[in-house]
């Protein structure tokens, strides 16, 4: 499966801006609904190495909830360069109310499939060389 990746990093104050609605929100009920339709999505806030906020909604409805991933997608947009990571994130922003640009994509390399057959500590060993190969 194709999968574009990017990294980024989240200015400190822009990040306290992101984390200090999360409890009010989680806490004022605001995500627990039936999803038909949407974009569901989880909320997980880490202290000292252990989850202190944890919840799942849908990011779709609009309200405090929906606000809140929005600023989440935009923030991530603005802090990566990777086009194709950019443009999934404005396709994601539309769920929630946020227009972000969409930017031209290069041409992807091919893509090659591998199957790997033999025992199971054959595979395992063969896809560790390969991962190590390439870096991931």
């Amino acid at each position: 499966m194709l999968t574009d990746r990017a990294e980024g990093i989240v200015p400190a104050e822009v990040f306290t801006r992101l984390l200090a609605p999360a409890e009010p929100v989680v806490r004022s009920g605001a995500v627990r609904d039936i999803m038909i339709d949407g974009m569901p999505s989880e909320l997980l806030v880490f202290r000292d190495g252990a989850v202190a906020l944890r919840t799942e909604g849908n990011a779709g409805k609009r309200g405090d909830y929906s606000a809140l991933v929005g600023f989440a997608i935009s923030t991530a947009w603005d802090c990566i360069s990777n086009p194709f990571c950019r443009n999934a994130l404005a396709d994601a922003g539309e769920y929630v109310g946020k227009k972000l640009p969409r930017e031209v994509e290069p041409a992807r390399k091919p893509t090659i499939g591998t199957m790997v057959l033999g025992s199971e500590e054959d595979r395992a060993e063969l896809l560790e060389a390969l991962r190590a190969s390439q870096g991931n």
